[in-house]
């Protein structure tokens, strides 16, 4: 018998610490979703607002000179304080300055904004969406502030400079403040780096390389493997305490959750209770050893001592039966009432629940019914009376219980009922169990379901609303009263074909759908554009509802609608300034070809005639005819480039370079120049149309024995190495090199930097070599320094053959 009872607190006790670990694992999986999916809005949120200006910089032509400050000022505080949270927005040049912040004063950062890996990914890549930093201090050291940059394209398509937004991780602390969690819940915000971006409640400790290191192992191995979601239990190396944690990452973003709470706070009333339960096993075995010795020490005494042990026993027994009882119910504070007798046991843990000293007590039920509130007294009196009278053997009521300082406190009482063989009410013994703080969570997660700036809704599985808050009636443009218990259409995926039929079918399978977009139609016939997600929910037994989030995504709608055609009219315009330029070449030429005809019939028949002047007159017009002639022809090879469907094949660039040498032999010749072709670039094979390769190195090579240094005889070195999917080649000569304000100017179509007495050609040169660069999906830039020489970098796609 005693190791009956023993063995049946230690399962009980070993239960229950089960029990409330698992609460814990299930509160800190539920908050992690929460902000996560509050994160991944917020994130989409700034990247849209990034966009849009974004897109306005480019059309001024990028981020360097503004031509109205106050008013672009104006337009990025703007879009700032539609983000909560922003302390600045800045615009960036193509090397990293900060040109212009929304607040006149930026903040001051201890590392240049071109010195972060972050910015210098938006440089490099052209495809880069929103890029978040790695977490930094201000100069003062005062908080840590998060980077959100978009990229800046020129209208050219070059690299316009970026729109930063900064984010102080107090903000994100605070809207981890804002969700109540748990006493004891640690949250944290980490990148993939392992750097804490925020955390609640925020540590003195959290600088430098700490926000590193104080990441555990296990939480590295999962960010490591970019892990969705997933429970841990671990040791914390912040405050060296064991942790039952959730991981869960953000959507879309290299962001991860980390939500735990410290087994101590579950572990300390698991702890109390327990020795409770052990103190009642520990009377009850050393009860039964003293009257087992008792008997054995004095036969004499034997009928004496077995009437003794029968009570004894009797009340063991009633001690037992009072024990399984309780069991049967949660620990929180237990009570015990001998229905015959009309006599109330409540438990040490009853009245320190209720604000009490903790002492047990036994009394008449007068010790519930002078604490149930007035509005509950009716009520529960009938449903324990209606429990009694059944054949029930549970029973679970809430209640209303007055604390000592006056305020009542909302409990859970649930019990369990013992009968006689007739079904005879003879005892009920349970718990009560205090939901404040369900209570206050419930009140919390409704607060910001009503508050959040997506549409939410509950549904039933048919589409009929059963909740719905704030943002998703301004979206549908209904009232709560018109829109509550009818089915709004589209709301829940139905069967069928397409994307909706096979939302349908996730949802039937897996409990979930989305995302994905669709339309909902409003009362006045307009059809708005959301995106939808939903989750199915089941709770107490009771019937499946689903949980809709709903997006409005309009004005997304728009935007992409807008810059779709902006992309179609700009291809447009291309093409008729392309059309152009070909038609009106050829068309040039046929007149200029009679004015060199007429010209040279003059210069043969009446030079004789003419004196000095007008010999020299009529030489100046046949060389003006001769260079416009070659000003047609130059506008006829670039509009060329990239017109016509050439097949690009796979080219040798020694072999290009070679022929582009062989095809400049006299220049090189009369110029003394020494041209050194690197080994390596006997390797590289590239994608491209050999002919215009072959004019690109022309124009190189000739540009650099056109504009040599008179003082030294010209030398042209060509090297290359092969850089990820690309080689990158580089001509540099030793000529009269270029000032750093015409590296961009000097790419223009017509844009020279010399006279023509001082060096022939008609400036299209270098265009030629960009857009044939461009044509072949590459990139070409200048790197000089004046009097020293230049050097034209240029990078090709290699072939993976």
């Amino acid at each position: 018998m005693n190791l009956v009872v023993i063995g049946l607190a230690a399962v009980t006790i070993h239960l229950d610490l089960t029990g409330r670990r698992e609460a814990a694992q299930a509160s800190a999986r539920m908050l992690s979703g929460i902000l996560a999916n509050e994160v991944d809005h917020y994130i989409r949120r700034v990247s849209l607002e990034l966009q849009t200006i974004a897109d306005e910089a480019a059309r001024d032509g990028g981020a360097t000179k503004p031509t109205d400050p106050a008013a672009l000022r104006t337009f990025l505080d703007r879009h700032r304080t539609r983000v909560a949270g922003l302390a600045e927005i800045s615009l960036v040049d193509p090397v990293g300055r900060r040109v212009l912040s929304s607040t006149g004063a930026s903040l001051e950062l201890p590392l240049s904004i071109g010195e972060m890996a972050f910015f210098a990914h938006l440089r490099d890549e052209a495809a880069a969406g929103l890029t978040v930093s790695r977490p930094v201090s201000d100069q003062n050291r005062q908080q840590r502030l998060l980077l959100l940059g978009y990229r800046i394209d020129r209208p050219d398509g070059g690299f316009g400079g970026a729109v930063i937004a900064i984010l102080p991780s107090g903000y994100l602390t605070e809207l981890f403040a804002a969700t109540h969690p748990d006493p004891g819940m640690h949250i944290s915000l980490i990148n993939r780096k392992m750097e804490f971006i925020a955390r609640y409640p925020e540590p003195p400790t959290m600088e430098g390389a700490a926000i590193t290191t104080a990441t555990s192992d296990e939480t590295r191995a999962l960010i490591e493997t970019d892990t969705e979601a997933a429970p841990i239990h671990l040791l914390s190396r912040i405050d060296g305490n064991m942790r039952t944690s959730y991981l869960r990452k953000v959507p879309n973003q290299p962001l991860f959750f980390s939500v735990g709470i410290a087994d101590e706070v579950f572990l300390k009333p698991w702890r109390a209770e327990g020795m409770r339960i052990g103190l009642l096993t520990a009377a009850f075995v050393a009860l039964s050893l003293l009257l087992t010795l008792a008997v054995r020490r004095n036969w004499a005494e034997r009928e004496a001592a077995i009437r003794a042990l029968e009570e004894a026993h009797a009340e063991v027994r009633a001690h037992a039966e009072r024990l399984d009882m309780v069991l049967r119910g949660a620990n929180d504070g237990w009570w015990d009432w001998d229905i015959l007798l009309d006599e109330l046991y409540v438990s040490p843990r009853w009245w320190e629940m209720l604000g009490h000293p903790p002492k047990g007590s036994r009394g008449s039920p007068e010790i519930w019914w002078n604490r149930i509130h007035s509005d509950d007294l009716d009520r529960v009196r009938a449903d324990l009376a209606q429990s009694l009278a059944s054949d029930l053997t549970t029973v679970q009521i809430e209640i209303q219980l007055c604390h000592a300082s006056g305020h009542y406190l909302p409990i859970l009482m649930r019990g369990y009922i013992l009968r006689d063989v007739s079904g005879r009410a003879l005892r009920m013994s349970g718990t009560n169990t205090d939901l404040t703080e369900i209570r206050r969570f419930e009140a919390t997660l409704q607060a910001m379901f009503d508050l959040s700036p997506l549409g939410k809704c509950r549904a039933d599985a048919d589409g009929r609303i059963l909740d719905v808050n704030a943002a998703l009636l301004d979206t549908v443009g209904m009232s709560r009263a018109e829109l509550t218990g009818t089915i709004l259409p589209g709301i829940v995926p139905q069967p069928g074909p397409g994307e909706e039929g096979l939302q349908r079918d996730r949802l039937d399978s897996t409990g979930t759908f989305g995302p994905f977009e669709t339309g909902l139609t409003r009362p006045d016939g307009r059809t708005v554009s959301v995106r939808l997600r939903g989750v199915r929910i089941k709770a107490d037994g009771g019937p499946a509802s689903i949980y809709i989030i709903v997006e409005d995504i309009s004005d997304e709608r728009a935007v992409m609608q807008a810059l779709e055609e902006r992309t179609r009219d700009l291809a447009r315009s291309n093409a008729d300034l392309e059309q152009f330029a070909y038609v009106a070449s050829h068309d040039l030429r046929e007149p200029l070809r009679m004015v060199s005809g007429f010209l040279g019939l003059l210069e043969r028949r009446y030079t004789p005639s003419l004196d000095a002047e007008g010999i020299q007159f009529i030489a100046f017009a046949k060389e003006g005819a001769q260079r416009m002639d070659r000003l047609i022809l130059d506008l006829l090879d670039f509009s060329r480039i990239g017109r016509a469907n050439t097949v690009l094949e796979r080219v040798s660039v020694q072999t290009v370079i070679d022929q582009a040498i062989r095809n400049l032999a006299v220049g090189i010749e009369e110029s003394g120049a020494q041209i050194a072709v690197e080994p390596s670039l006997s390797e590289a094979r590239v994608i491209g149309d050999p002919t215009q390769l072959i004019s690109l190195f022309q124009n190189l090579i000739g540009n650099a024995l056109k504009y040599r240094n008179p003082d030294r005889p010209p030398v042209i070195r060509l090297t290359g190495r092969l850089d990820g999917g690309a080689w990158e080649i580089s001509v540099a000569d030793n000529g009269i090199g270029i000032e750093p304000e015409y590296f961009d100017r000097i790419f223009r179509i017509f844009q020279r930097l010399h006279t023509r007495d001082q060096f022939e050609g008609t400036g299209i040169g270098l265009a030629v070599c960009r857009k044939i660069v461009e044509h072949h999906g590459g990139r070409i830039w200048i790197e000089s320094v004046p009097g020293e020489g230049s050097t034209f970098v240029l990078t090709l796609p290699a072939s993976t053959d």
